[in-house]
């Protein structure tokens, strides 16, 4: 199998930066480009949470404005290092959807993507989007574990 096309799922934490940092070393070996995407999660608060005077559009456009900037920062990162890269991704909706719906749409041979290794009640709650993931996704799908301590 040739990987030409490696898509990085990135939320802009210490674990997403670890499967980025993977992802470019991986592509070094092989010659594959970077896609760097960014699944911007809707958020639900409720008007009491939000308070008389919030705007969520506003809120919303705040949160777009981040994730664009944080993008064009990382972007700029590994232009420096000289990463092929093609057009970087932000786009709203839940990560689990839009990863795989975007790797199908643009020919990725492999999705690089950090898990945060939750375990026990906060993964029964949060579940896992790596999981739904590699559950859905058209290609292969490496996870890189968040380093630290291994929980038990």
């Amino acid at each position: 199998m040739k990987i030409r096309r490696i898509m990085v799922a990135v939320d802009f934490s210490a674990c997403s930066h670890q499967a980025v940092d993977y992802a470019c070393k991986l592509a070094a070996d092989v010659g594959a480009k970077i896609v760097l995407v960014h699944a911007m999660e809707p958020f639900y608060l409720g008007a009491s949470s939000l308070g008389p005077y919030a705007d969520y559009p506003i809120l919303v456009q705040e949160q777009r404005d981040h994730a664009k900037k944080a993008m064009h920062d990382l972007t700029k990162k590994l232009e420096q290092k000289r990463v092929p890269l093609d057009k970087p991704l932000v786009i709203a909706g839940s990560a689990a959807h839009v990863i795989p719906d975007q790797a199908e749409r643009r020919n990725i041979d492999m999705i690089v993507m950090g898990t945060h290794g939750r375990t026990g009640f906060s993964h029964m709650l949060l579940g896992s989007v790596a999981e739904r993931i590699v559950r859905t996704a058209p290609c292969a799908v490496l996870t890189i574990r968040e380093k630290g301590p291994v929980k038990k």
